[in-house]
């Protein structure tokens, strides 16, 4: 699983622990999203892509300890044992329906949410294996590495090693000049 350690810029790093930590960043990206369109549009499909997993049961464990309060998402636990699911109805699309409905009163199901929804955006990132531009990229990494090593060699290495060699093999034909011509 992708952890936040792993992202290399600090600035980064802090941008997604207080999205992370911090329910009401939720509210700044809201309002982000509506001067950003493209945002908007990559928001939304965060939440298409959005399923109630055991992850996301998990976060909102945790976040029901810090908000000790939030009953909202306390009765959410209790109802998601007693779900019935009509014919031809898929039981995650209930669940996710019933969820993003009862985030919007409770900020302990927003903050598990968040958590959720980032840990995917960053493995989009992170991974791109779908659209295979980052494997891509890497391999470019690894032929300009070896281009780089190749020529830092043939331009500075070889020249040190080849000179001492060179100059006793002109000493010794200078010396064969010099014999033949007394």
């Amino acid at each position: 699983m992708f952890h936040i350690s792993k992202i290399q810029d600090p600035k980064l790093q802090k941008k997604f622990e207080k999205f992370i930590t911090n329910p009401d960043y939720a509210q700044v990206v809201e309002r982000a999203t509506k001067k950003n369109q493209n945002l908007k549009a990559t928001i939304d499909g965060l939440k298409q892509k959005f399923e109630f997993t055991n992850n996301v049961k998990v976060y909102l464990k945790e976040e029901i300890k810090k908000f000790n309060n939030d009953e909202v998402a306390k009765n959410f636990l209790k109802e998601l044992k007693n779900i019935v699911v009509p014919a031809g109805k898929d039981k995650a699309d209930i669940v996710k329906a019933i969820y993003l409905e009862k985030m919007k009163h409770s900020k302990a199901m927003q903050a598990a949410f968040n958590r959720e929804t980032m840990n995917n955006a960053i493995k989009k990132i992170a991974g791109m294996e779908k659209d295979g531009k980052l494997s891509k990229m890497m391999n470019g990494f690894k032929t300009a590495q070896a281009l780089m090593v190749f020529a830092l060699i043939y331009r500075f290495v070889s020249p040190v090693i080849a000179t001492p060699i060179a100059n006793m093999f002109s000493e010794k034909l200078e010396n064969r000049k010099k014999l033949k011509n007394k």
